[in-house]
């Protein structure tokens, strides 16, 4: 066994908009939107904001909100009919709020993105909130994603964008909002904003940094993890077991400590780059077209921009971008050879080709333990897989095939 020196726990400064930052491309590439939709939400969002009067803690909140508001959509809203509407709306507010309830130093911001898609007149989703009764945030975030939305698909139509805004003022929107946002968007600014949202955010961007433990790195991970799989009914659970499987692997190896958490959070965001993957390719029952499988091999560069939006998270990037590398250099998206490959993305790699191989596919059924070991042997003689590090997986895994249960089985 190869031993590791880490022990005991540790603790990383993180600032926590580039988390929100890491999270909000993951959305956005999960909608399929225009790469964005989430800062330019969050930059009309302050904009009303601040005309309204909103100071202070509450306009980080604002930020937070609207970069995060979509988190529990696991289908674009483009590619949903409008019978399915109202039960997507409904399902996506609450789920998103159960996930960013879980999230270290996003747990007040919850209900925000549970009523951001309330009603003024009472009519909207999840809970039939009327006027005031709703969050004040969301109420903001509502009427910013709307224009946004509205602007993107339409472009620069101020005269149709005002005649919306009147006619949903007091129906679908506060009307106090709507009188602000009705100003706001007959000014040439405001549509420069919308098309560089980052320099307006450099400028309001929160500035918290926080400090986070083993457990909040953790529960951060299965945050954005959860977004990954609930793109899929053939990945879900996935990320959580992969994780699983390298843990008892860097275990077994002697790995410890703050090795062993990281490797285990770069192991859950593995394929957080597969949002940004068309559903249909994921859904595919057929094999894939030579077009279609370099779309699919993009999705660890993906990986890469997500995470590296957190510069705390540099090992965590490196180790879960390079999981698709192979030793003889035929791997991507980087085409690493053995030395450039660190050592425990050639671990979470054994553990993602033995997950993949063990669970349904959209087109077949999970494979037996035989037939498994059989392609990773031939996948380790071959170089794709590190035969050292595979002769050692051998012997734990008969104990990960009979163990069907999901559970992260070492931080928490």
């Amino acid at each position: 066994m190869i031993g590791c020196e880490d022990t005991g726990t540790f603790t990383l400064k993180l600032k926590l908009a580039e988390i929100i930052d890491a999270f909000s491309l993951a959305l956005d590439l999960a909608e399929e939107k225009q790469l964005g939709h989430a800062r330019r939400t969050a930059s009309i969002a302050l904009l009303i904001a601040m005309h309204y009067g909103v100071k202070g803690y509450e306009l980080n909140n604002i930020y937070y909100t609207a970069m995060l508001h979509d988190i529990g959509l696991s289908e674009p809203l483009g590619t949903i009919t409008a019978t399915e509407q109202a039960s997507v709306v409904r399902g996506h507010a609450i789920s998103g709020s159960k996930i960013v309830a879980n999230i270290p130093y996003l747990e007040n911001i919850s209900p925000f993105v549970k009523y951001h898609h309330e009603r003024w007149d009472g009519k909207g989703e999840p809970e039939g909130l009327r006027g005031k009764l709703i969050p004040l945030v969301s109420r903001i975030i509502n009427v910013a994603d709307s224009i946004e939305m509205f602007v993107n698909t339409k472009g620069r139509d101020t005269y149709s964008l005002q005649n919306y805004l009147q006619a949903e003022a007091g129906r679908r929107y506060d009307p106090e909002l709507c009188k602000i946002a009705y100003e706001l968007v007959q000014y040439n600014e405001f549509y420069e904003t919308m098309s560089h949202p980052i320099a307006l955010l450099e400028d309001l961007r929160p500035q918290d940094q926080v400090d986070v433990d083993n457990a909040g790195l953790l529960l951060i991970g299965n945050g954005l993890a959860q977004v990954v799989d609930n793109k899929s009914s053939y990945t879900a659970n996935h990320s959580i077991e992969v994780a699983q499987f390298s843990v008892e692997l860097g275990r077994h190896l002697g790995f410890k400590g703050e090795r062993l958490h990281k490797l285990e959070v770069a192991a859950l965001l593995h394929d957080v780059g597969k949002l940004g993957i068309p559903t249909k390719i994921l859904h595919k029952t057929s094999g894939l077209t030579e077009a279609e499988f370099q779309q699919i091999t993009f999705h660890p560069y993906y990986t890469e921009i997500i995470l590296s939006q957190v510069k705390g998270f540099s090992e965590i990037c490196s180790w879960a971008s390079l999981h698709h590398e192979k030793l003889d250099g035929t791997g991507y998206h980087r085409q690493y050879v053995a030395e450039q490959i660190p050592i425990e993305a050639r671990l979470i790699a054994i553990a993602d080709v033995f997950q993949a191989l063990k669970a349904d596919r959209p087109y077949r059924a999970g494979l037996p333990y035989e037939k498994i070991m059989i392609i990773m042997q031939e996948m380790a003689d071959k170089l794709h897989l590190d035969p050292e590090f595979y002769a050692e997986f051998t012997s734990i895994a008969p104990s990960l095939m009979e163990n069907n249960s999901v559970k992260n089985t070492y931080s928490l």
